[in-house]
């Protein structure tokens, strides 16, 4: 502020001179940092002269470094006391919105609002904290702002480094202590100087050096110093959130600190016009939750008065609201001994949740109690069930995924009642292949969960008095679906063996050794399986076959065992005799179809008007018919597919022909496409001989 870190007697003498009079207003910006001894100084000199003193700042904004918060003092006694309401420093409505948090010390909310807009990032080093600096230097004024002087000096070296590197500073032209200045350098003047004109906080910019007189330009303005008589010059492109306080940027960087708590968080977070990027250490914070908690403290700064009066019942209530939070510390901590139970802690946490509502209800006479504790509102009511806490990207993703697997696992419950209603044999009822998709996607969820139990415990207690979720009900989900798939692999090794002996299958055995390894082919199996209740004979296509095609036709299409079970689809058209597979012509054609289908379908994603199944179905069949072998790497290129599907269209068209040619037609016709890859061949034959 105007008045803060000066020799407050000399200013006052300087004030003498000036022959103020009754008639003339004392102004004191940034009165909040101002100390109780200074205070008495300005108002012991107004009071003898009979001048009004007009105190200006923000009672949740950085205290005085000396002892004492008058300020606080005269807005609780005071009767006339102004407000600005209006933020007019940040453009962006949602950081209106966060700097109006942040001004009633709602730090974590207007925490959660700026992390829900990408601008909280993990830092990786100083450098990253430079390069950002350099990059938001160039469209605006700039700043980084730190919580202590080593932080300002490590950026500051390591931005001027970056700046040399780029040749944006000249050599070094002069130094003060160990820090060295060079032309353009940007500097701050740190100590009020009258003789060269230069005030604490002002900025500058290096022009020259030359025999002990630095030339700078301040503004429009040119100013010399010499150095001999004033040294107190810093770097200015990172500085602390003290000397911020005041100033306005267009952008600027904040570097979190464990010791910061939510003034200086107000402060730095609300000095910019445009933009504001927070950075934290991991080694500090170990997550957005955590920063948000941590900043969100608070740091009473003392009044003698705040202690007159002996006890009294509002101060009383909130000792034993701080007394009953550390029971349920010391509580927790028993428990995981194995030397308290959790009804004792709920009926601790009952007792607190009781009494904190009574303070919350009645903040303004509890106030300077919990001031004292280091508690905001925003804090108790959180504490006390009656706001929700602000979550972080993480923690929302989390309970989404929570509220994901409680809608899921209630409708693969209600889809399994139903079934069990209608029929015996579950596995034979119509939706049985739904209900395996849906308890596949409840199982991956639950062992995302389990994964991070941490991580989704809090939405998870949540949510288990309404979903009955628990860790124990996914435990035994993921217990009971290992065990079920187990024997069902027993069963399908049993009948593996029987197959084998009579060779109704291509290459089973491997399709049931690959799902020991990878539990993703269950839902193939299960298809399968099914797939032989209902007509006598299981897939034709398995697994290898096509990755075999796949590999060896270099192919970038991803396989997934939709592919073989589509491929088996097609290959239904043209089984004659459900004892023999299909031929290895055949079942190279199906798989050619099927990967047509699966290129197309991904193609389809990029047009602005889609096919329709229908339309997708026919073009594959009609792709698949006019791609020879040795040209279905056309697959690979979206462009070469789209022109292969418009010659095809224009052939179809001109010789009045339907695109879906009959495939069985065209696969009997000894004349077309005879010309099978050798190694291709090899490898089904083997699969048919096994």
């Amino acid at each position: 502020g105007m008045l803060k870190q000066l020799d407050w007697y000399a200013q006052l003498k300087n004030f003498e001179k000036t022959d103020l009079k009754s008639s003339d207003v004392i102004i004191v910006d940034e009165a909040g940092m101002v100390g109780t001894h200074d205070w008495h100084d300005i108002l012991e000199f107004s009071n003898k002269i009979g001048a009004k003193v007009i105190a200006i700042g923000d009672d949740n904004q950085i205290k005085p470094i000396s002892s004492g918060d008058c300020f606080r003092a005269a807005l609780n006694s005071l009767d006339r006391v102004g407000h600005l309401d209006e933020i007019r420093r940040q453009n962006a409505d949602w950081q209106k919105e966060a700097s109006v948090e942040f001004s009633k010390l709602d730090t974590a909310n207007a925490l959660a609002i700026y992390e829900h807009h990408g601008k909280i990032h993990e830092m990786t080093d100083v450098k990253q904290i430079a390069e950002k600096f350099l990059e938001i230097e160039k469209i605006g004024s700039a700043a980084v702002l730190c919580t202590t002087k080593n932080e300002c000096a490590e950026i500051n070296s390591e931005i001027r480094n970056l700046k040399k590197a780029n040749g944006e500073l000249g050599e070094n032209l002069f130094k003060i202590g160990e820090k060295s200045f060079a032309k353009n350098d940007q500097i701050m003047f740190t100590q009020n100087n009258k003789a060269f004109d230069v005030k604490n906080g002002e900025t500058a910019t290096v022009e020259k050096f030359e025999n002990g007189i630095l030339t700078v330009k301040s503004g429009e303005i040119e100013k010399q110093i010499d150095t001999k008589s004033y040294d107190k010059i810093d770097h200015a492109y990172a500085i602390t959130i003290t000397k911020s306080q005041g100033k306005t940027y267009d952008n600027t960087i904040v570097v979190a600190n464990p010791i910061m708590d939510a003034k200086n968080t107000y402060v730095a977070m609300t000095r910019h016009r445009e933009n504001v990027d927070l950075f934290y250490r991991n080694s500090d914070f170990k997550d957005v939750k955590s920063l948000m908690s941590s900043l969100s403290k608070y740091h009473q700064k003392d009044l003698v008065q705040d202690y007159a009066g002996g006890n009294n019942q509002y101060r009383e209530r909130v000792q034993e609201y701080v007394e009953l939070s550390l029971e349920r510390i010391s509580v927790l901590k028993d428990i995981n001994k194995g030397e308290a139970i959790w009804e004792d802690y709920s009926k601790i946490s009952e007792k607190r949740t009781e009494i904190g509502k009574e303070i919350a209800q009645d903040y303004v006479n509890h106030k300077i109690y919990l001031d004292q504790q280091g508690l905001t509102l925003e804090k108790l009511k959180i504490q006390c069930r009656l706001k929700d806490r602000p979550l972080s990207n993480l923690e929302i993703e989390a309970k989404n995924r929570v509220e994901e697997y409680a809608k899921i696992s209630s409708h693969a419950h209600d889809l399994l009642n139903a079934m069990q209603r209608e029929s015996q044999n579950i596995t034979r009822h119509e939706k049985y292949a739904e209900y395996c998709k849906i308890r596949s996607k409840r199982n991956e969820l639950a062992r995302g969960i389990l994964g991070d139990y941490k991580a989704h415990r809090e939405f998870i207690n949540k949510s288990s008095k309404d979903s009955f979720v628990s860790k124990e009900s996914m435990e035994k989900q993921l217990d009971y679906g290992t065990k079920s798939q187990q024997e069902f692999f027993e069963k399908i090794d049993g009948m593996a063996r029987e197959i084998e002996k009579g060779r109704h299958y291509v290459s089973l055995p491997e399709v049931i050794e690959d799902s020991r390894e990878k539990m993703s082919r269950s839902t193939y199996l299960l298809n399968s399986e099914y797939h032989k209740q209902e007509h006598g004979y299981g897939f034709q296509i398995n697994h290898t076959m096509v990755k075999d095609y796949i590999k060896h036709c270099k192919l970038d299409v991803p396989f997934n065992y939709e592919i073989a079970e589509h491929a088996s689809m097609i290959a239904d058209r043209y089984q004659t005799d459900s004892k023999e597979p299909v031929s290895a012509e055949i079942a190279n054609n199906c798989i050619k179809q099927a990967l047509c289908y699966e290129a197309l379908k991904e193609s389809n994603k990029d047009l602005k008007t889609p096919w329709t199944e229908e339309q997708l179905q026919n073009k594959a069949s009609a792709l698949s018919q006019h791609i020879k072998e040795e040209n279905i790497s056309v697959l690979n290129d979206k462009n070469l597919m789209q022109e292969a599907l418009f010659k095809i269209d224009a052939n179809s068209q001109n010789s009045q022909e339907s695109q879906n040619i009959d495939l069985k037609q065209m696969y009997v016709d000894q004349d077309l496409e005879k010309q099978l890859q050798t190694e291709l061949s090899k490898s089904i034959d083997m699969g048919l001989e096994r």
